[in-house]
């Protein structure tokens, strides 16, 4: 660099250090900066806004008091259906349109429906032991499943896979794009299936039953390769994990009111916790490590749940 000849202050300087502090001198700036990024990081640790308040209340008369039954489904489009008695009817969440889907006979009521992940099919099973699926773009049935002896309460889409749970106590897997759709029976349940789940990656389903145990199947059926049996009464409630492939949520009936977090790879119950009402359904979070439940009696509500520890964020009742 050039000698600076001009006689003016100097502004920099490339021969020594700047002075040091005194000894035991702190930066008040520092100090502050300090306290105020600590103060903030704990408040966001812990601060957590719910909204606990309904944001749309729809009525749904006629709707069947019944835990075993599964007449509640939200599309990937955005569209709600719901079993009321004999009759489907959907609810365009961005329009708020209602139109009738579908109406049974009246000695044939509904008692479960589920959509296909791109939301375009629906399955709807009823208490005479049919399965039908219908185009929703359309508002047209396409097919009619047969072969179940007993109501068809729980129902599941992998892809072009369906799995259908019965009261005759069996699982059916269909492939609904050929014409011989049954392609397996699975008979290890004795009592009633209520509760169907496919794995995010389709490779295995669990199943839940009147009979208070749960069990993990591969995709081409035959043998069960767990029977889990933590719960003392029937498990409706199941949810895979989206974050880890072998997780799966399970949650038990009115006297055994609890939730149970599996490692469905070794079979183990890793967490469990008491809700301190019947579960009737768990959902996990898309945006983070949450559970949330739904209950029935005696407190029916939702709560929301972090994990792995189980730890309570808050309950919305109404």
């Amino acid at each position: 660099m050039e000698k600076l000849t001009r006689k003016e202050p100097k502004v920099l300087s490339l021969t020594s250090k700047a002075p040091s502090a005194p000894k035991g001198w702190q930066s008040a700036a520092k100090i502050l900066y300090s306290q105020n990024t600590t103060a903030q990081a704990k408040a966001v640790k812990h601060s957590r806004s719910l909204n606990t308040s309904a944001v749309r209340i729809l009525d749904a008369p006629l709707l069947s008091d019944d835990f075993y039954c599964n007449l509640l489904d939200w599309s990937s489009q955005g569209i709600v259906s719901v079993g009321l008695e004999n009759r489907i009817f959907l609810w365009n969440a961005a329009t708020g349109n209602v139109e009738c889907l579908v109406e049974q006979p009246a000695s044939d009521p509904i008692v479960s429906c589920r959509f296909t992940q791109d939301g375009n099919h629906l399955a709807i099973g009823t208490e005479m032991g049919l399965i039908q699926i219908w185009n929703i773009p359309k508002g047209k049935q396409v097919r009619s499943l047969t072969g179940h002896a007993g109501r068809v309460t729980s129902l599941d889409w992998s892809s072009w896979s369906l799995a259908s749970g019965s009261r005759d106590q069996t699982i059916q897997l269909h492939d609904v794009r050929v014409s011989r759709h049954r392609y397996a029976t699975l008979t290890e349940h004795t009592q009633e299936i209520c509760g169907l789940a496919w794995s995010p990656s389709g490779k295995h389903f669990a199943s839940g039953s009147n009979d208070n145990s749960v069990k993990i199947w591969r995709r081409e059926g035959g043998k069960s390769i767990h029977t889990l049996k933590e719960h003392s009464a029937a498990v409706k409630a199941l949810a895979w994990a989206p974050f880890q492939h072998d997780l799966l949520a399970t949650g038990g009936g009115t006297t055994d009111r609890s939730i149970c977090i599996w490692n469905t790879t070794s079979g183990r119950c890793i967490e469990r916790v008491d809700t301190e009402s019947q579960v009737s359904a768990l959902i996990w979070s898309p945006y983070g490590r949450e559970l949330l439940s739904a209950h029935g009696f005696q407190h029916n509500q939702l709560t929301l749940w972090s994990y792995p520890r189980l730890t309570r964020i808050g309950d919305f009742t109404g």
